[in-house]
């Protein structure tokens, strides 16, 4: 007999169906995987020989073959321990008891035909009448008097995906059932499958709860999972019940949090909570909400929804008014950006105010960044749906770790940072080779990687941030003279970074060293303030591009340009003589337009002024030789 276990395997951030084929016949005692998998899936023999007897179970003493089709794709991770396992009780275990007469009752006898995926008909049943009274000739599970020698009952996963349960799980040795990567892949890609139930670990319940429209199976044990896909779920469906009640609380919560309006309450970030009586989340205390009321009037600098750990608030800046306002344009329309000037001047605090006064996420984009965290085992990583992702990257890092790919492949930065912030300080000490290439990525919004011969495609829709000196002493722009550096050492800095590079920002912002006098003074407006303006400017572009693929000015693709960023005649005329005078490439212009359009949605107004054009053009002074204005 053989038996049929559906899981899913991992090839970057997406999921895919694998069939976990058992064959068990007798002979001498050997265990073997085939179907192209890693080290790791060869190694899981071990785990699964010691967790089956560890769990009471006798592991078969035949031949077992398992088999993981398809098998020209190469499976990676320990997510298969869990499928293989019960492939093994289905094909093995239950089936030898069965033979042996140590199931006498026949509502046990048709426990263990689901437990092995055979299914039941009327025809069927009667047909195994005498198997149950011990005259069937054949004495098997697998076959029964309407099989023929030789043929295969087909389990759920086999020709079709009624009753259908999708099995992923790593297996320790004693049985119990360790959290994986990539759950939340696995349950979309099994609702895309119309695959209706998935058994998971129990500790990945929280991220494959937030994939509607499938229901999740949370197990801690081997037997947990050998009943649950037994379709027996009585014994533990009551705990399940209350844990997706939960889930659905929070997601409900944390919905609500996306589409608030800015004087409705934010969360304070707790664990899970359980369900009120009401319905709303209960954090344990009595109280039914875990947030606090957002105040309008607070000069504390907390922007609403995250804690102040995880960043510095604009206030706390001395100074670089110029750069502020930049900053406030690039979060609103999501707009490239680059800042140059003296170290210390406050660049690299600067970005890190950016986490403060970005928009909430959506449902559909924090949906989305959770299935690459997933994929790479940091879903905790990424907090709550009011945090967008902020990757900060150093100066050595390599290319691969940058973009992606390697083998098996690697999530490369690009692809945590989508729908957040790529930050990389110190860009001009970065290898020339290594800033190249973000070309792609910066313009497609995506990256292309090669896994195993099989070209994947990996989300990389990020907002991107850097940050560098003038020239290399860093004082090129101060007042006082203290620059030592020749023109040709200022030049030849300012061309490590490539002129492709230049062309993909959006702002372009050049910056000194504060004034003595500013130093110690808070004269700026905190981020919660500047955030209520991103947030305002936000809904705008989405309700504009309601129906497009893109939500967001600096998301616009060549082809909608013309149509959703209109100028007037005169703005036309004045941004060519600019063409003209700064010899400006097709893209520069369009960006520049783009940004006029994310000032004009900032000031509520529908159609682009001429100061909105003079404006914009003035970051685009960030030139190759470090001349322009500094902040």
């Amino acid at each position: 007999m053989i038996s049929r276990i559906v899981t899913f395997g991992l090839s970057g951030t997406r999921a895919f169906r694998v069939t976990v084929e058992t064959d068990i016949t007798r002979g001498i005692p050997y265990y073997d995987i085939v179907g192209l998998g890693s080290e790791a899936v060869r190694e899981s023999r071990k785990r699964i020989r010691a967790a089956i007897i560890n769990q009471r179970y006798d592991f078969p003493s035949g031949h077992v073959t398992q088999n993981l089709a398809p098998a020209d794709v190469r499976k990676v991770g320990s997510s298969f321990d869990l499928p293989l396992a019960l492939g093994i009780l289905c094909a093995g275990e239950e089936r030898r008891r069965a033979n042996e007469g140590g199931y006498g009752r026949e509502s046990e006898y048709y426990e263990l035909r689901r437990l092995a995926g055979v299914p039941e008909t009327p025809e069927e049943i009667n047909g195994d009448e005498a198997f149950l009274n011990g005259d069937d000739a054949g004495g098997t599970l697998g076959t029964g008097r309407n099989t023929g020698p030789g043929e295969v009952r087909h389990s759920p996963g086999g020709e079709g995906n009624a009753g259908t349960v999708g099995v992923v799980g790593e297996l320790s040795l004693d049985g119990t059932v360790r959290p994986v990567k990539g759950v939340l892949p696995a349950a979309v890609c099994c609702r895309e499958e119309g695959i209706g139930r998935i058994i998971i670990p129990f500790e990945n319940y929280e991220e494959a709860s937030l994939c509607p429209e499938i229901e999740i199976w949370p197990v801690k044990t081997l037997r947990e999972a050998a009943d649950a896909y037994a379709c027996n779920p009585e014994r533990f469906s009551e705990n399940s019940g209350k844990a997706r009640e939960a889930a659905h609380a929070l997601l409900t919560f944390e919905r609500n949090i996306a589409l608030r309006k800015n004087d409705q309450a934010d969360t304070a970030g707790c664990e899970m909570p359980a369900s009120g009586e009401n319905g709303k989340p209960d954090c344990g205390n009595g109280k039914e909400s875990c947030g606090s009321e957002a105040k309008s009037g607070d000069q504390t600098g907390l922007a609403e929804g995250a804690g102040a750990e995880d960043y510095c608030d604009l206030a706390d800046v001395y100074g670089q008014h110029g750069a502020k306002r930049a900053l406030e344009i690039a979060a609103a329309g999501k707009h490239n950006l680059l800042m140059v000037g003296s170290p210390g001047c406050g660049k690299s605090m600067l970005a890190v105010c950016l986490k403060g006064i970005l928009p909430d996420m959506t449902f559909e984009e924090f949906f989305e960044t959770s299935q690459i965290y997933s994929s790479c085992g940091m879903e905790r990583e990424l907090g709550g749906i009011e945090r967008r992702p902020f990757r900060a990257v150093h100066r050595g890092i390599t290319r691969t770790a940058l973009i992606g790919g390697g083998r098996p492949l690697e999530i490369g930065e690009v692809s945590l940072a989508h729908n957040g912030v790529l930050f990389l300080d110190e860009l001009s000490e970065m290898p020339r080779g290594i800033v190249e290439s973000l070309r792609q990525p910066l313009e497609e919004k995506k990256v292309f990687v090669n896994n195993c011969g099989i070209k994947e495609m990996l989300p990389a829709n990020f907002l991107f941030v850097g940050a560098a000196n003038p020239c290399p002493c860093g004082n090129y722009y101060e007042k006082s003279g203290k620059c030592t550096c020749s023109y040709a050492a200022v030049t030849g800095y300012a061309s490590r970074i490539s002129g492709a590079i230049l062309d993909r920002m959006d702002i372009r912002v050049n910056m000194r060293s504060v004034d003595a006098e500013r130093i110690g003074n808070r004269d700026s407006e905190p981020s919660a303030a500047v955030k209520r303006r991103v947030e305002a400017a936000r809904q705008i572009q989405r309700e504009r591009y309601r129906n497009r693929p893109f939500s967001a000015n600096g998301d616009i693709d060549n082809i909608s340009y013309v149509k959703e960023c209109e100028i007037s005649p005169s703005i036309r005329k004045l941004l060519s003589g600019a063409v003209e005078n700064f010899g400006l490439s097709v893209r520069a212009y369009e960006k520049i337009v783009k940004v006029a359009r994310t000032i004009a949605d900032l000031d509520g107004r529908e159609m682009i002024s001429e100061d909105d054009v003079l404006e914009s053009l003035q970051y685009r002074g960030c030139e190759r030789s470090g001349g322009g204005a500094a902040a």
